[in-house]
């Protein structure tokens, strides 16, 4: 079994102290659609060989977008509602 020293409560109350919104990270900078959104390991599209380069990095960019959908899922909604499994039992 996995046991670590943090909780829920105790991150979610850190995050709030720190407050910082995506608008400060990004900062007027804009995406560069000229170039992959993320490392081929992760996207895992030169291996098609049936699509072009240029299709390629649209699958890339695509498949990039689908990951940080994906961590935006888990931490709105999947991580608040494990905090509360344990009480239900």
């Amino acid at each position: 079994m996995l046991h670590h020293r943090y909780d829920y409560q105790s991150n979610l109350e850190a995050s709030l102290r720190i407050n910082w919104r995506i608008e400060d990270v990004i900062a007027g900078r804009t995406f560069d659609y000229g170039k992959p959104f993320l490392p081929d390991s992760l996207a895992g599209v030169t291996g098609i060989r049936c699509l072009t380069a240029k299709e390629k990095l649209k699958l890339n960019q695509i498949r990039g977008y689908t990951y940080l959908y994906l961590f935006g899922l888990v931490e709105e909604y999947i991580l608040p509602g494990g905090s509360r499994i344990p009480d239900l039992f």
